[in-house]
């Protein structure tokens, strides 16, 4: 893939919308690690497909230990702000990346493989105690992945080798309802949820912290305010912002304990794949 030059003559800022390809890095801190400006791109006409390639500019004293950002480090701090940023990639790319990132791989499901294919499928075909047991090929509700877990991962990457029309939702706790931040209101953080996990089952709110967790396939409210919780999460819904896979190779990465995500119905779209991969990342990237 033909990397931009940030010194192109010409450069303007990408239109809205238009997801970042990967920037050649020429700047550093002094100690070699780079300095990432998301907030400001740059755009080569000169692409060899006759197209346009966005970068990331980067800030920082020049040094001869500088390297090229790698995916994921690219959009992991473009999600900083709202939960989770797209971008183009392969999954070999993605776990080449996290490797070389020093972030672990964690399976959803004891015992199962790190990646996982997502397809639409019927209730009896569907893993016990899984969302699609419940909802089948209709719309899953808001969740985290790996809910059940003592530790969630940290994030969630999604690839999509093709397009699909089916929509993945967001929702940040910062979302706003009309003029307004949502936040979340003290009964998230103090109701009592049971998660289910196996043998291993035990008691937790929605919110610790600012880390969320929440699945209503395998937390059973235990008081009236997690009860509240979850009216609350249907409730804002409505209100998730969509991300379409209308791109043939793209990379969703969400913020797994900042950000609740959901499918969108795929009833008409039973040949829908979608590739996860699910990471705790090391110290210092968190």
């Amino acid at each position: 893939m033909r990397q931009p030059s940030t010194n192109s003559p010409g450069n303007t800022p990408p239109s809205r919308g238009v997801m970042p390809t990967l920037p050649r890095s020429e700047r550093c801190h002094d100690d070699g690690s780079p300095t990432l400006d998301v907030s400001a791109r740059d755009h080569d006409s000169g692409s060899a497909r006759g197209g346009s390639r966005n970068g990331v500019a980067h800030r920082g004293r020049t040094s001869r230990n500088c390297r090229m950002p790698r995916m994921l480090e690219v959009l992991l701090n473009e999600s900083r702000g709202r939960g989770w940023a797209a971008g183009q990639g392969t999954l070999g790319q993605v776990k080449l990346d996290a490797a070389m990132l020093g972030w672990t791989e964690v399976p959803t499901r004891r015992g199962g493989p790190t990646v996982s294919t997502l397809r639409p499928v019927d209730p009896a075909e569907a893993e016990p105690n899984s969302l699609s047991a419940r909802y089948g090929r209709g719309a899953q509700p808001l969740h985290t992945d790996g809910a059940h877990l003592p530790h969630p991962p940290d994030i969630v990457v999604l690839t999509c080798e093709t397009t699909s029309t089916t929509p993945t939702r967001l929702w940040h706790r910062n979302n706003r309802v009309g003029r307004r931040a949502q936040g979340l209101p003290e009964f998230v953080r103090h109701g009592v949820f049971l998660i289910s996990s196996g043998n291993d089952s035990f008691f937790a709110a929605a919110c610790e912290g600012r880390r969320m967790r929440y699945d209503p396939g395998c937390m059973l409210p235990c008081d009236a305010r997690a009860r509240q919780v979850v009216q609350f999460f249907e409730e804002r819904e409505r209100f998730a912002e969509e991300h379409h896979w209308n791109e043939s190779g793209q990379v969703l990465l969400i913020d797994n304990r900042r950000v609740l995500h959901a499918r969108a119905s795929a009833a008409h779209e039973p040949q829908r794949e979608i590739q996860r991969l699910s990471f705790h990342l090391n110290h210092e990237a968190s």
